[in-house]
């Protein structure tokens, strides 16, 4: 995520990503799921909510707001 905030990728998506694939009714048909298993799903929210106040300053420091 600290990349992705480097690239002016908003880190708060992140958090709206991992929910939204909670809303997946058929993992079985997802990629993403072999790799990142569902049950997984709330761990990394909460890594994300940790990690999110360097991942905001990351993302503030590099002016992406004067990007968008």
């Amino acid at each position: 995520m600290m990349l992705l905030s480097k690239a002016c990728y908003d880190p708060k998506e992140a958090i709206k990503f991992q929910e939204r694939l909670g809303t997946i009714d058929d993992v079985n048909n997802v990629e993403y799921f072999s790799t990142h298993p569902i049950a997984g799903m709330y761990s990394r929210i909460s890594n994300l909510e940790h990690s999110m106040p360097l991942a905001k300053h990351l993302w503030n420091d590099s002016k992406c707001d004067k990007v968008l």
